[in-house]
């Protein structure tokens, strides 16, 4: 069994022996070097194209490859009869957040927004990334 990974994959390989014994699998594992899974697919002579008498199996993580997420950011406006009017970042970020900026976690952008302090009435939200709006909604406050 030949296994890359966009990780350090070695860890797995006492759990996977365990199993292989106890099911009755006779497999030998032989692991890819760190975060070599392109290397691996594309090179004709690597571990995995090399194992032509077993299984390969690839490991990754998508936050390992979405590191860095460009930055995003976050508008409100209160629409109505005078038309959208901005609302001021001070009025709606929450304590988690800096700013209209989001935050990044496990490859998601996070946004606490606070609505104790906007009122009766109907928000809409823009949601910036490099600049460009990506997505908007509208909620209603009652």
């Amino acid at each position: 069994m030949a296994i890359a990974g966009s990780f350090t994959c070695e860890p797995v390989g006492d759990s996977l022996g365990f199993w292989m014994e106890k099911l009755e699998l006779p497999a030998v594992s032989r692991f890819a070097d760190y975060n070599q899974v392109f290397q691996q697919l594309l090179d004709p002579s690597s571990l995995i194209s090399a194992n032509t008498q077993g299984m390969n199996v690839v490991l990754l993580r998508v936050e390992d490859w979405l590191r860095d997420l460009p930055p995003a950011t976050i508008a409100v406006y209160r629409t109505g009869t005078g038309g959208n009017q901005q609302i001021d970042e001070s009025v709606y970020t929450g304590p988690a957040d800096n700013g209209s900026n989001f935050r990044i976690d496990t490859c998601q952008y996070i946004y606490n927004l606070s609505s104790s302090a906007l009122g009766v009435g109907t928000y809409r939200v823009h949601i910036d990334i490099n600049g460009q709006v990506v997505g908007s909604g509208i909620f209603q406050l009652k």
